[in-house]
């Protein structure tokens, strides 16, 4: 998926700034261009983000943000908002736990006022595509909340995080995928457009055995388009259901000329069809039309 534009607003533009809070010791840091301040929050008075979309935080790529916050500090704020004199993380999640795996008791903070539960996660969502480093899954998951909780419609999620309105559906159809699937795409051995090839099959046990070949064979994306194609092709056309009246007059005829009828409709017109197996059947069939004929 290829999120490498950067999106048209930014947090800064969803967020807005309170007045000072009397827990936030304002840091030495000079002042930003709007003149907001950065402030040293105790790590022990901030809560992650209920909402966060992001599940997982691979822990050997927050030990390497630790010992760089053990070298250097923490080079960019994380964003928070004031809640019951303690505050809750907006964005920054990943600052915040390797801040205290090197053994900080203080981070720096933009405080900012408390958005509502789906300004909320659409902050958290915001963040993390701005960094590109959202799983797919989680996203889907995120977006999904948004709609089901919050009432956002897609044509609403695509303008305010960036996206089109088909790459808006084809992350929520993720959700959809069998479970197996899931944890294949999350654990990387599948990528995001394989699963989307998946999502075009029909039933789950389809998707679970083309990705078997898929894992198996180690296919690429195009390799398990033709795949499926072959699948599809493959499959036999489905049964169609005849008319009541049409299975009547089948049977009749059966019974007038000892042999297999049958009636292919399509409309007012249609076929039918007379089975022989040897010449001297096609002999007696010829003789009884031509006698049903003269009479």
């Amino acid at each position: 998926m290829n999120r490498s534009k950067p999106l048209g607003r930014g947090l800064s533009a969803l967020i807005q700034k309170p007045a000072d809070t009397a827990l936030a010791t304002q840091a030495t840091e000079p002042s930003l261009p709007d003149g907001e301040r950065v402030h040293q929050l105790p790590l022990e008075l901030i809560n992650r983000n209920r909402q966060q979309p992001r599940r997982d935080f691979e822990s050997a790529e927050l030990e390497e943000l630790a010992q760089s916050i053990r070298a250097n500090g923490v080079l960019q704020p994380v964003l928070v908002f004031e809640d019951g004199g303690l505050y809750t993380l907006i964005a920054g999640e990943r600052r915040w736990r390797a801040s205290q795996l090197a053994g900080r008791k203080t981070i720096p903070a933009l405080v900012r006022e408390r958005p509502d539960e789906g300004g909320l996660m659409k902050l958290a969502l915001l963040e993390n595509i701005q960094r590109e480093d959202l799983h797919p899954l989680d996203l889907s998951n995120g977006l999904r909340v948004l709609i089901e909780e919050h009432g956002m419609s897609q044509e609403e999620l695509g303008q305010t995080l960036g996206m089109s309105r088909p790459a808006v559906s084809n992350l929520l159809r993720l959700n959809k995928l069998p479970t197996v699937i899931k944890v294949s795409l999350k654990e990387g051995k599948i990528s995001f457009g394989h699963a989307k090839v998946l999502l075009g099959l029909g039933s789950d046990d389809e998707k679970i055995r083309c990705w078997q070949l898929c894992v198996k064979r180690d296919l690429s994306v195009r390799q398990l388009e033709e795949l499926v194609r072959r699948q599809r092709e493959a499959q036999p056309a489905p049964a169609v259901v005849k008319p009541f009246d049409i299975l009547q007059a089948e049977e009749n005829l059966c019974g007038c000329l000892g042999a297999r009828v049958s009636i292919s409709p399509n409309r007012n017109r249609g076929q039918i069809r007379i089975e022989y197996h040897t010449r001297e059947e096609l002999d007696r069939l010829v003789e009884l039309l031509q006698a049903m004929d003269a009479s």
